[in-house]
């Protein structure tokens, strides 16, 4: 019964916030195993009932009072060190990647595997 919590926890550090309450980590957990998610400020609601269901945990993630709280985004001890897209920023320039001289900023488009290097499965030998 460890899946739920673990992912859920999981999902809400991606999402920015490193240290997340018990509560809000029982919410996300819940929409996972029940395959719904109600948000409560517009009551739509999310998921088809199933477990597992992507579409209400997410929802949950992203809808939750926690993560919508403006007293919580001005707390500093709230949040992440880093924002997502730093993390990826971060993780890119420690794979040497280069832009184009053309093209200063990251494209999300463009096939990243290729510019840095390395695709999964395609390592040049067993011991890299």
């Amino acid at each position: 019964m460890n899946l739920a919590p673990n992912l859920a926890h999981s999902f809400i550090q991606r999402s920015g916030f490193s240290n997340p309450s018990p509560r809000y980590i029982d919410v996300v957990a819940t929409a996972f195993r029940e395959g719904t998610y109600e948000d409560l400020s517009t009551g739509t609601k999310f998921g088809k009932g199933q477990y597992g269901d992507l579409a209400a945990t997410i929802a949950a993630v992203h809808l939750d009072r926690e993560a919508q709280s403006e007293k919580l985004d001005a707390d500093p001890g709230h949040g992440s060190l880093l924002e997502p897209f730093l993390k990826y920023v971060k993780s890119m320039r420690s794979l040497d990647y280069k832009t184009d001289e053309d093209r200063p900023f990251l494209w999300f488009w463009s096939n990243v595997q290729e510019a840095i290097g390395q695709a999964p499965h395609q390592i040049p030998n067993v011991f890299s």
